[in-house]
């Protein structure tokens, strides 16, 4: 073998590891003896090793089999995907067979998504991972965040709901309807409060009035972030509504400074101060609002 051949006998191998099966369509010459030789011996390696995995899939420890899982997932080998598919299925596996399967599966690329949401349908107990399943595989529809937003589990709403408010929601159909009905109707105040942000981050104009009305939200941190929504999507029809809710002092400071940046006046409110000069101030900026609209 030269010096050539013995560098590049290595790196075919290699080659040949990450994708088995691949024709070898060079003639075979003395000058490429060695090469297609050591290509065929890698080839050989990696199907023993396949079998080996198989045989650990198909055992009854549940560890080996994990492990068997995990490593066909990161093998990059599609050929390993029907001896996984039959792995999701809930009523004859363990949760940990199923959630090992479906991170193996998504990590290979395969396209799950209708067992994913199967699962989501009828195995309330793999929800999680069925749902980040779907992500890892950026197969999210409509449906699938309305799922989510809905879901009975509140740790599961409040990371669907802080997902669909940010990158990764930001071109979702129909996030900002399910973000602002999370806003207004959830008993979760995390969960209305990362709506507000996440209408925040949407930036469109139309939800202003849902913000609005949640300025009158029993949480202050709410109340914060639907004003900082409101100045955030520049929406001036909110002032009145920030201005009532400054009368009560909850989350003061934010509101006026929402309104300030709505405004682009100081009109004196502190929420320190005392309940007369935080009126005064309040009456001001009525006064300056009810003149910008004649």
């Amino acid at each position: 073998m030269t010096a050539r051949h013995a560098l590049f006998a290595p790196l075919l191998a290699l080659f040949l590891l990450a994708a088995p099966g691949i024709a070898l369509t060079a003639v075979e010459n003395d000058s490429q003896a060695p090469v297609l030789a050591a290509a065929r011996e890698a080839n050989a390696v990696y199907q023993r090793h396949l079998q080996t995995l198989f045989r650990d899939l198909s055992g009854d420890d549940e560890t080996s089999r994990i492990r068997a899982i995990a490593r066909l997932g990161r093998s990059s080998d599609l050929a390993v995907v029907p001896r996984l598919i039959p792995l999701l299925n809930p009523d004859t596996e363990s949760d940990a067979i199923v959630s090992a399967s479906i991170l193996a599966l998504t990590q290979l690329r395969a396209d799950i998504s209708q067992e994913l949401r199967m699962i989501i349908q009828r195995h309330p107990r793999l929800r999680a991972a069925a749902y980040n399943g779907l992500a890892r595989l950026e197969m999210w529809g409509a449906e699938d965040w309305r799922s989510r937003s809905d879901d009975s589990d509140a740790a599961l709403r409040a990371s669907g709901i802080t997902n669909l408010g940010g990158d990764e929601g930001r071109n979702a159909p129909g996030a900002g309807e399910i973000l602002a009905e999370a806003l207004l109707t959830d008993s979760n105040p995390h969960i209305r409060r990362m709506a507000a942000i996440g209408l925040s981050r949407l930036g469109d104009y139309s939800f202003g009035p849902q913000l609005a009305r949640a300025l009158t939200d029993p949480n202050p941190r709410v109340r914060r972030f639907a004003a900082e929504g409101l100045a955030a999507i520049g929406y001036q029809e909110g002032i009145p509504n920030i201005l009532m809710a400054m009368q009560s002092n909850v989350a003061g400071d934010h509101l006026a400074r929402a309104l300030t940046s709505l405004s682009g006046e100081d009109f004196g409110y502190d929420h320190r101060s005392s309940m007369p000069q935080r009126q005064a101030a309040i009456d001001r900026a009525f006064t300056w609002y009810t003149n910008q609209q004649r």
